[in-house]
């Protein structure tokens, strides 16, 4: 039915139905019309042979009492009689001529009367007194209304001159009367009277249940014209009705004569049967003769149907011809151009929809493909995934520009490790994937150091000097898997774990599908844990070196998992900035620690906090106003807060960083770079921001003693930081080296594990307490570090 040929068939063989439907229904209507209308005339005709059949019905009867009248005998009795005599001789007339009513008049004495009830015969004197009105004329008949019955009246006079005496008759006008007439005419008919007193009744020869509803119809006369038809509905049979008023003495009289449709509208139902079996006759011709037609001229589209298929399943080497006319041709002629320019079209297409368009290497999908071809051949095949980690932030850095010459640098060189039969694809923005066609995991690892050996030094771009972080992942079929999504997942999965360790290579091992999935539960289940009481806080002091006394501590998240127990924020904390629940978790961190710091105020003991915020923290537009709600909303003052920041969160996103760093400073909130020294800046880009202190990494503090080379780089920065005005925090002292050497430094807070570990809230108080009371009157070096060992061993550390 989808088909054009079937559309246009249907289209055709509807326009003709419509066509015929609209002949047939107005010759149809035309018929009806006409039919109703010679039903019309007809009536009108019949209902001037009623007016005169009863017209003469009325002479008949005037006719019949005047003969009667005319009796000598008859005469005498009425003319000479005594009252009596008067009543019994009209009774007797009465009987003899069937009627309900009669009297004798003079029309100075009361009448006479003889009637079948006193109702009747006290119309019938009100009548019979005013019947003096028809002196002109010897006889008369019409009709009065007697009793709120219908009569007709015939009136004789007695004697020959019109002073005499007049002698009237009154036959009620019944259902009998009116049947005998409906035969002789074949017209229903019914009489509806009125008196005088407004008491009404009905004649017909109608069914009774049809009669009552005559009453409530709008049945008016036409003036001057009686015998005009309407239609009309009872109780759901149409009659074509006339309205006849009769000439009545007394009251009105109206006569309705009425002819059923019935026999009409069967001849119209016959005629329409006979119209709608022509029509489907001439419709089925039509259809025959319009499909054979239609078949015929379409069938030039059925050829270039058969074309456009071998177009859709990519057979372009059969060129398009048909026949049947210009424009046919000439589309044919389209078409086949069209099919040569989308076979190359899709030559190219393939190869961009499985190519890098960059570097021009095969993309994941066409790398994908070309492992299953592999494995399907039982081919061993060692896999490497090398990832280039903080390729974004070089590319924020230095422009898309270089990041695009550093890819195809990247992808130069992979093809170079490479033999001949091996395959280099980017997998994605920055990372490549090495297919090593008949390698072991062995092989594997040694091309990916190679590699990796020869991308870590960095790369020089014209003038620029760039520094990469490359990590790899190795996997190999058949041993460690062999279907394609399942060796490139463990690849990834090996890639992830050498990230996570922070080492150049890692080859993939059974159990880190048990890491994998963990990692995937904690992701699933680290915002439930947020809100569901599983994360708390711990403090670690920082020591003010200067005095030895304890003012500031770092609140430090920890997570418990039901299952899990403790996990290391190293795991947690990197997921949550990967998955994007990283701003959650710093707001429920700032809200925990600013409660914390009212609690302490409400008890009697004020401190500061630092808290870390990551680059999407800073880079949040809501941040600052909810940092200071928060403060309000605990009365903290904002200089209790210190907020730690890295360097390459400030650099990701500088302008908008450090809108939102001096929004809060100039509320009264302290900033710290933490980790300096690990980013990509320097002092010299740092002395802009307005930051009040620098934490150094602990990877320089760790191994610090006097006259090292971490040594010479410690003092550089403190000195350096002192010069523009900075604070600086040594982070990570685990060892008494470290600390002495920092005192010899200058170095303003100390922060490790050689002076405490972290501490519960609860402990807070009493630890900093004994420390300040301790280690401020300490005075030389080795007696802090006698201080500071000694409380190290006598306390008890959370988890």
């Amino acid at each position: 039915m989808n088909s054009f040929r079937n559309r246009l068939l249907l289209a055709v063989f509807v326009l003709i139905v419509l066509v015929q439907a609209m002949t047939v229904g107005a010759v149809l209507e035309r018929t009806r019309v006409e039919l109703k209308s010679g039903a019309m005339a007809a009536l009108d005709a019949r209902v001037k042979a009623t007016q005169r059949m009863v017209a003469l019905s009325g002479d008949s009867a005037v006719n019949a009492l005047q003969l009667e009248v005319d009796d000598n005998t008859t005469k005498g009795l009425l003319l000479n009689g005594d009252s009596d005599t008067v009543r019994q001789t009209l009774a007797a007339l009465s009987k003899q001529r069937r009627s309900q009513v009669a009297f004798l008049t003079d029309g100075i004495h009361p009448p006479i009367i003889v009637g079948s009830s006193p109702s009747l015969m006290s119309a019938a004197v009100e009548f019979a007194e005013s019947a003096t009105v028809l002196r002109d004329k010897s006889a008369r008949s019409m009709m009065i209304v007697l009793d709120g019955r219908p009569f007709r009246m015939s009136i004789v006079n007695a004697r020959t001159r019109n002073d005499g005496k007049w002698i009237g008759l009154g036959h009620e006008v019944d259902d009998a009367g009116l049947e005998k007439l409906r035969d002789v005419m074949d017209l229903e008919l019914t009489y509806i009277a009125r008196d005088p007193d407004g008491r009404r009744s009905i004649v017909s020869t109608l069914p009774k249940p049809l009669r009552s509803s005559l009453f409530s119809l709008p049945l008016t006369p036409v003036a001057g014209h009686s015998g005009a038809a309407q239609s009309i509905q009872l109780e759901g049979q149409e009659y074509l009705t006339a309205l006849v008023p009769l000439h009545a003495k007394r009251g009105a009289v109206v006569a309705v004569v009425q002819r059923p449709m019935s026999d009409t509208a069967a001849r119209f139902k016959r005629l329409r049967l006979e119209m709608i079996g022509i029509s489907a006759a001439a419709l089925l011709i039509a259809a025959v003769i319009v499909t054979l037609v239609a078949r015929r001229a379409l069938r030039p589209i059925d050829q270039l149907v058969q074309a456009a298929q071998r177009i859709e399943q990519g057979r372009y080497n059969e060129r398009v011809t048909v026949s049947g006319g210009r424009e046919f041709e000439r589309l044919a002629s389209v078409i086949d151009g069209m099919q040569r320019r989308i076979a190359e079209r899709e030559s190219r297409i393939v190869h961009q929809a499985r190519h890098d368009q960059l570097t021009g290497l095969p993309n994941r999908l066409a790398a994908r493909s070309r492992l299953a071809r592999l494995l399907k051949a039982r081919a061993p095949v060692g896999l490497v995934i090398l990832d280039l980690r903080g390729f974004k932030h070089l590319n924020a850095s230095f422009g898309h520009e270089l990041g695009d010459q550093i890819l195809k640098e990247i992808a130069r060189r992979l093809q170079s490790a490479v033999r001949t039969g091996d395959y280099v694809a980017r997998l994605g923005t920055d990372q490549y994937l090495l297919l090593l066609n008949g390698s072991t995991a062995d092989h594997a690892e040694v091309i990916a150091t190679q590699v990796v050996r020869d991308i870590r030094p960095g790369l020089l771009l014209g003038s620029i000097a760039v520094n990469l972080d490359v990590h790899a992942g190795v996997c190999a079929a058949p041993e460690h898997g062999s279907e394609a999504e399942e060796l490139l997942r463990r690849g990834d999965i090996a890639l992830q774990e050498a990230k996570t360790r922070s080492v150049p290579i890692c080859r993939y091992e059974p159990g880190h599908d048990e890491t994998y999935r963990k990692r995937l539960k904690l992701i699933a289940e680290l915002r439930t844990a947020i809100g569901s009481n599983q994360l708390h806080l711990v403090f670690q002091p920082k020591v003010q070196m200067a005095d030895r006394r304890v003012r500031s501590l770092e609140a430090l998240v920890r997570w418990t998992h039901p299952q899990l127990g403790p996990v290391p924020p190293s795991e947690f904390v990197p997921l949550a900035e990967q998955t994007g629940t990283i701003g959650e978790l710093t707001r429920w961190v700032l809200r925990t620690a600013i409660d914390q710091l009212a609690h302490w105020r409400a008890a009697g003991f004020e401190t500061e906090v630092a808290v870390n915020l990551s680059a999407s923290d800073l880079n949040d537009p809501d941040l600052p106003d909810g940092i200071l709600a928060m403060l309000i909303q605990a009365d903290v003052l904002p200089r209790q807060l210190l907020l730690e920041i890295t360097e390459s969160a400030i650099m990701r996103e500088p302008e908008k960083a450090v809108r939102a760093m001096r929004r809060l400073r100039d509320a009264g909130i302290r900033f710290s770079i933490d980790d300096f020294g690990t980013g990509h800046s320097s002092l010299a880009q740092l002395k802009a921001l307005p930051v009040d202190e620098l934490k150094i990494d602990r990877s320089f503090i760790r191994d610090l003693e006097q006259g090292t080379r971490d040594d010479a780089i410690v003092r550089s920065a403190i000195e350096l930081s002192h010069s523009l005005g900075l604070k600086v925090v040594a982070e990570g002292i685990e060892t008494p080296a470290a600390w002495t050497a920092l005192i010899h430094l200058g170095c303003d807070y100390a922060q490790g594990y050689f002076v405490s570990r972290p501490l519960a809230a609860e402990q807070v108080g009493e630890w900093i307490g004994e420390v300040n009371a301790r280690l401020a009157n300490a005075e030389s070096g080795t007696a802090q570090v006698r201080v500071l060992t000694e409380l190290r061993s006598t306390r008890r550390w959370p988890s």
